[in-house]
């Protein structure tokens, strides 16, 4: 159920990775940005990878397992995002 209300939130912050060319930037830019949200007090977020070889969408689902303030992630339906749930 968090995640279709998180999927059809159109207010839903978003972290955009495309305009970073090499994952390990893109992750640290993520951290950062995750961060700032969870403090925040959001619920939700939605990572935008992208598609392309998946390199960057395993990058981002290795990370998110590691990280305490993650309840659970998941795919979004197009495959190019990750709805995250805060704890």
């Amino acid at each position: 159920m968090k995640f279709f209300v998180a999927s059809i939130d159109s207010k839903i912050e978003k972290i955009d990775l495309h305009f970073l060319s090499n994952p390990d930037e893109a992750i640290i830019f993520l951290e950062k940005e995750l961060f700032k949200l969870y403090y925040k007090d959001e619920r939700y977020c939605k990572i935008i990878h992208g598609i392309g070889e998946g390199i960057l969408m395993k990058k981002v689902h290795d990370f998110l397992k590691k990280q305490d303030i993650v309840e659970e992630y998941n795919l979004d339906e197009s495959g190019g995002a990750t709805i995250v749930i805060f704890n």
